[in-house]
């Protein structure tokens, strides 16, 4: 007989999978643990409270957190089986080596459910592709794109590459993610856009793209304050203005492609997201681009000022 046996007590609300060590002074319990008596087990032990908050926080996840995710992600992220393709096909793997946060599902006009890893269709358009399915060469209806769109910027959010990387991104590869969003942005409000026309423009062509935007917004169209600050909400504000310069002065001072770059994204970036209206900032991007891009202007010749 064990003359100085351990409590049976767990050791605490907090360390319930932990024995108590303390000496049973009070039959199987020690002085402590004599009142609540909760018995370890090698098992964790719930109480009633718990068990009630556990089922509670159950239900909140299947109605909102898995409703969420099958929103964002599609009707296949629960279960591949529904899935009409049975792999991957970047890596023609099995759709379960798709890491989660970039399954993305989707059902087609005959009622079918296709299932990609979001990074793969992104490469589509970062090549220069139409975004279609490549299984049946259906393209993408506009909701489809805005959902797209919609995962790539949560990813984004969330710091995570939208493009197939190795290791860290490079400077190269971040700069990609910036053009591709626009892209995908313009895809997404229905205006189908090819990456190729920014990256292929020369310093004359970014000058040109430039000009044309400066134009439309101060002399071409006799846009009132209150156009303007619909376009691009805070246009004229001195910590943001949407212009800095003026396209003459420009002309003269030698800049490095690297910079016009930066620079025409970023009025990109301003006509798309800074107004209330991103569709006219949409054209206005689309109309200065069809006049400085031979690519894009073949696309949307009815945007060409000089036929």
């Amino acid at each position: 007989m064990d003359l100085d046996p351990i409590c049976k007590s767990i050791r605490s609300v907090k360390k319930q999978n932990l024995r108590c060590e303390a000496k049973a002074t009070r039959g199987e319990f020690c002085a402590r643990h004599n009142k609540s008596r909760v018995i370890w087990t090698s098992s964790m032990i719930y109480t009633l409270k718990q068990k009630k908050a556990h089922k509670i926080i159950y239900r909140f996840w299947n109605q909102n957190c898995k409703r969420h995710s099958y929103r964002i992600h599609g009707p296949c992220f629960f279960d591949h089986s529904l899935s009409h393709n049975d792999t991957d096909m970047a890596t023609l793997g099995s759709l379960k080596t798709i890491p989660q946060i970039y399954h993305f599902s989707y059902i087609d006009t005959s009622g079918k459910a296709w299932t990609f890893d979001i990074r793969f269709i992104i490469q589509m358009l970062h090549y220069g592709n139409q975004l279609m399915n490549p299984y049946t060469q259906e393209v993408f209806l506009p909701n489809i794109i805005n959902r797209i769109n919609r995962l790539s910027e949560n990813l984004r959010a969330a710091k995570f590459p939208i493009l197939y990387v190795e290791d860290e991104l490079t400077p190269d590869q971040l700069w990609n993610q910036k053009v591709l969003d626009v892209f995908l942005k313009l895809n997404s409000l229905g205006f189908g856009s090819n990456i190729l026309w920014f990256d292929s423009l020369t310093v004359r062509g970014h000058i040109l793209f430039y000009t044309n935007l400066y134009n439309l917004w101060h002399t071409n169209l006799d846009l009132t304050h209150e156009d303007r600050e619909r376009i691009v909400s805070g246009y004229s504000s001195g910590r943001a203005p949407l212009f800095r310069w003026n396209p003459e002065s420009l002309n003269r001072t030698g800049v490095e492609l690297k910079w016009w770059r930066k620079t025409n994204l970023g009025l990109m970036n301003s006509f798309l997201k800074r107004g209330q209206d991103p569709s006219t900032g949409a054209l206005y991007i689309l109309t200065a681009l069809a006049n400085s891009s031979r690519g894009c202007g073949e696309s949307y010749n009815w945007l060409l000022t000089n036929h």
